[in-house]
């Protein structure tokens, strides 16, 4: 059996990619494959999210380049 982990790049709420990768894998788990959705917000690292930036601002880490 294929094994599939997916993921979408962006995190916002509404993200497309978030929308699209979750139709295809449903798509590959229809045509026979594990498929492993997360979600990358679940996972403490440093990735951009538009929704943070606008609700709370520049985060402190960026401002002191």
């Amino acid at each position: 059996m294929i094994k599939i982990l997916a993921f979408a790049g962006s995190s916002r709420t509404e993200s497309l990619n978030g929308k699209l990768i979750a139709i295809a894998a449903q798509g590959a788990q229809e045509a026979g494959a594990e498929v492993t959705l997360i979600d990358l917000k679940d996972y403490p690292m440093p990735i951009f999210d538009q929704d943070d930036e606008t609700q709370q601002g520049m985060p402190r880490e960026s401002t002191t380049i």
